[in-house]
């Protein structure tokens, strides 16, 4: 197939190309205007270190901190802080969904961000996410001070029961002595150690728009994906078909397919109708192999009859489409209906919803079924199908059960 027949295709069916991709962007807008806005609110920090080692710049150092210090956002504590500080009625796993934070730049700045149905909420979310980070880190500090004070203590305290041990001899009383005063230096030096600070640079400050849903750019990315989409099936699909059109001559069909043209049945009611299946009956009496079919042409036994079968499904390339989608479609569906489906409303404590759900399926199948006869009358079967698989399509991406909230993120960062 050269580049030339593949747009005259495409040209040939411009109108249904145009018509499933408006249908489509209409779908995805629809769904995308009754979704629940989301607004997302940011606050500015930046990171001071407290010193400096190893021949470290100021700026490398703030660098480092603000990338580790911005993993903290997300961890259980800060989390669970800023839900008890800020008021809010959420879950740990809501929470965690709608909070987060990032390094900005190379200076040390990180930005904290979070969610919610209103600005009003999306700002206090994020006011109280960066008090409980500035406060975590603040508190992960002191922790590991008294970590290091610690052994400090429990060695004093052994060196002053030694020095007031009257029968400790005067040369280990005076190593006592030393040792404790090197002790009282170390502990001053650690209390005096400064500390790494997170100072806010700008408070919480939220857009006026929603950040999503936004149901015009949805409609436009799904018409023209769907453009693209459509026309390579239409392509596809007649390539792979064994239909022709009325206008092919019928010595051109059976130079093609290798069988003869038996009639041509027009649409419609009226004597040609009458005519054409007067000229297909006559046709099949006389057709070579018509009748009963010989004994010794009959399958040898089961495994040949089915193998005889399957050659024939696979030789006719519309039947070996159909029967392709039809595995495609069964292998993604049977999935959602067994495991999918019954784990997401089992989770949800609805298994009442699971019957609604199965129960609205059957009841598509059904009018799917019986409108097929109807529309069969004034719209091509390929139409009919292209249409039916595209719209299981976009319903199999509806219906699909929410993602699972996000997993952890593994990262070297210091008990809290």
């Amino acid at each position: 197939m050269d580049l030339a027949a593949h747009f005259r295709v495409i040209a040939q069916n411009w109108l249904r190309i145009l018509l499933i991709s408006i249908g489509i962007a209409v779908l995805v807008f629809a769904a995308s205007t009754v979704r629940p806005k989301k607004y997302e609110a940011k606050e500015l920090l930046v990171v001071t270190p407290g010193a400096t080692s190893g021949g470290e710049t100021l700026t490398q150092a703030s660098s480092f901190l603000a990338q580790n210090y911005a993993k903290y956002a997300g961890t259980r504590s800060v989390v669970q802080n800023a839900i008890r500080t800020s008021g809010i009625d959420l879950s740990l796993a809501e929470a965690t969904d709608r909070i987060s934070a990032s390094q900005v730049g190379d200076l040390g700045f990180i930005e904290v961000k979070a969610t919610g149905p209103s600005r009003q909420a999306a700002k206090r979310l994020t006011r109280f996410a960066s008090s409980s980070l500035i406060e975590t880190v603040k508190t992960a500090q002191e922790k590991a001070k008294d970590d290091d004070l610690a052994p400090i203590a429990t060695q004093r305290q052994e060196l002053q029961q030694r020095i007031d041990d009257p029968s400790t001899p005067e040369s280990e009383r005076s190593a006592a002595q030393a040792q404790l005063e090197a002790l009282a230096t170390s502990e001053e030096n650690i209390r005096s150690r400064q500390d790494d600070n997170i100072g806010i640079v700008s408070g919480a400050i939220a857009d006026d728009g929603p950040v999503s849903p936004q149901p015009l750019r949805d409609a436009v990315l799904a018409f023209v994906v769907s453009l693209v989409v459509v026309a390579e099936l239409t392509v596809l699909i007649h390539y792979t078909g064994d239909r022709f059109s009325r206008s092919e001559d019928t010595a051109d069909i059976t130079r093609v397919t290798g069988l003869p043209v038996l009639a041509k049945i027009p649409k419609g009611s009226g004597i040609e109708l009458v005519e054409a299946f007067r000229v297909l009956r006559t046709n099949l009496m006389v057709l070579e192999g018509a009748g009963k079919p010989h004994r010794a042409t009959r399958p040898e036994g089961l495994m040949s009859g089915v193998a005889e079968g399957l050659r024939f499904v696979w030789s006719l390339r519309v039947v070996r489409t159909l029967a392709l989608i039809d595995l495609v479609v069964t292998a993604l569906y049977l999935p959602m209906e067994s495991v999918l489906f019954p784990k997401y409303f089992s989770d949800r404590h609805q298994p009442g919803q699971l019957g609604s759900v199965l129960m609205a399926l059957s009841l598509g199948g059904l009018v799917g079924a019986l409108g097929y006869a109807i529309l069969a009358k004034r719209l091509p079967r390929r139409t009919i199908m292209l249409t039916a698989v595209l719209t299981l399509g976009v319903a199999a991406a509806v219906r699909s059960p929410p993602a699972a909230s996000r997993g952890c993120v593994t990262s070297a960062i210091p008990p809290v």
